[in-house]
């Protein structure tokens, strides 16, 4: 048991660095103050350009998958599930940051990278629908829903652990959840889509 709380309090704080914020506190930008707001890499893009983002995008994704290894490590006689505490809390670390009064962002990069450990097939259709729904419209926001939801399907469809299934579910509905405001925004016809810079 004390090696699934370690597994948990690793990959909290692993998912909790900020990448994002701490690139746009470099550039003298409050990432939470411009743009969408959030610590991701699309408004990273959006305010700092792509030479910032594209790191940031990495560092995001590796840290989902260095804490499904870490938990992996540390709960030897349940690896799996080990794995998935790692995973799981790297996603809530993310999105509720101890290093920014438990604000972040939306953890799908840290979620894609969880999953690239655990199941990378899964993954592979996961991006594929994330790519082909934002280039048919535009918009990121929902190319990260539909890439969840497939994670979700996908996760059944082909043969993984029962561990790694829950994971799917609850990464991609805590990924569409922090997503409500960009709903909201879809919804009215507000939402920026890539290449368009929100107003300051």
């Amino acid at each position: 048991m004390a090696w699934l709380v370690g597994a948990l309090l690793i990959g909290y704080l692993v998912g909790a660095i900020p990448f994002g914020y701490l690139a746009g506190r470099a550039r003298g930008i409050d990432l939470l103050a411009v743009g969408s707001g959030n610590i991701g890499a699309t408004n990273v893009f959006r305010t700092l350009g792509a030479a910032w983002a594209i790191p940031v995008l990495l560092l995001d994704v590796g840290k989902g998958v260095l804490a499904a290894y870490a938990g992996d490590l540390l709960v030897p006689a349940m690896p799996q599930w080990g794995a998935v505490a790692g995973a799981g809390a790297a996603l809530a670390g993310h999105a509720w940051s101890v290093f920014l009064g438990f604000r972040g962002g939306k953890s799908a990069a840290t979620g894609a990278g969880a999953v690239l450990y655990l199941m990378p097939q899964v993954v592979a259709v996961t991006l594929v629908c994330f790519a082909a729904t934002v280039a048919a419209t535009r918009y990121v926001s929902l190319g990260s829903m539909v890439g969840a939801v497939a994670a979700i399907v996908v996760s059944f469809i082909l043969p993984n652990p029962l561990p790694f299934r829950l994971l799917a579910v609850a990464g991609g509905l805590l990924v569409i959840v922090r997503h409500r405001g960009n709903i909201a925004r879809l919804r009215a016809g507000t939402e920026n889509r890539l290449g368009r810079r929100p107003p300051p």
